[in-house]
């Protein structure tokens, strides 16, 4: 397989404000289309902007995996009454993946916490194999899901988290304003790290749309069989907001063979930023072997 232009993405569901998805493809090879590895997009979780990733993004660029991202509608929109799940699929899809497509580039999703069910979902049809068949240049060749949710086709974030209607005790909900937020993002999502580090992130979360938990998975590429084998999974042991035993169902329902383990809370980039891109490096080798 070639290996010019592969990008990475990423995407997620518990850090800062309001740029859950910033475009910063920026690689001083890619400009004469020597990048030496995959391209990565990478996609932040609930919320969270994408400067949660810095660390994760700094280690991946340096080894010649530039990527890409920006914030989505479920953080973004001033109307949170227009925003779910669907139009996080189609934002994602729309402003970053299909634009680095035309392009004749290949790409990993990198997605974290929701980022599983909404980056997950915006991938129908784009598959390498697919492009291939249609005699195009370029496609998705992986997902990486760092202790992201697998949803299943028919499936809700509220569903698959087991809330209930109230989303609690995880979260407060404004019906009225068409927002929740999280309770105790500390404990939940920045139990390893330094006080002073866990109280910066945790001051910089946003309100979260509501009708991005309740609106139901149209698709998901971790059920599809055309990304089976292409769709790794990073269990994180101490994760307080989606305990192991939630992740390894995750997995066991999707089918998802290729795993890693850290011993981090529910955010690596942060506890084991080395670790973690030396994983996400590991499993993109696997996906290039495999074309």
């Amino acid at each position: 397989m070639s290996l010019n232009g592969l990008t990475l993405s990423c995407f997620s569901l518990s850090a800062p404000t309001p740029s859950q998805f910033h475009y910063f493809y920026r690689s001083p090879l890619e400009s004469s289309w020597l990048t030496l590895n995959p391209p990565s997009y990478l996609s932040l979780e609930l919320f969270t902007l994408l400067q949660f990733f810095d660390a994760l993004r700094n280690l991946l660029e340096s080894q010649s995996y530039p990527c890409a991202g920006q914030d989505p509608p479920s953080i973004t929109s001033k109307d949170p009454h227009t925003a779910n799940l669907a139009a996080d699929m189609r934002f994602y899809r729309t402003n970053v993946i299909l634009p680095l497509l035309e392009e004749g580039k290949d790409l990993v999703l990198v997605l974290h916490s929701y980022g599983g069910a909404s980056g997950g979902g915006a991938v129908q049809g784009l598959s390498k194999r697919e492009h291939q068949a249609a005699g195009q240049k370029g496609g998705v060749i992986g997902l990486i899901y760092i202790t992201a949710m697998c949803l299943l086709v028919g499936m809700s974030v509220q569903e698959s988290l087991g809330l209930s209607d109230e989303m609690v005790p995880r979260t407060d909900v404004d019906e009225a304003a068409g927002i929740l937020t999280v309770n105790a993002p500390i404990f939940q999502f920045y139990s390893h790290a330094s006080t002073p580090e866990a109280e910066k992130w945790a001051a910089q979360i946003l309100p979260q749309a509501i009708k991005s938990f309740k609106q139901k998975a149209s698709y998901a590429a971790s059920s599809d069989p055309i990304y089976g084998g292409k769709c790794a999974y990073m269990f994180c042991e101490d994760d307080h907001s989606f305990v192991l035993p939630l992740q390894q169902l995750w997995v066991q329902s999707s089918g998802i063979t290729l795993t890693e383990t850290l011993p981090t809370s529910h955010s690596p980039f942060l506890d084991m930023p080395k670790e973690t891109a030396d994983i996400t490096v590991k499993f993109v080798g696997s996906f290039e072997r495999m074309e």
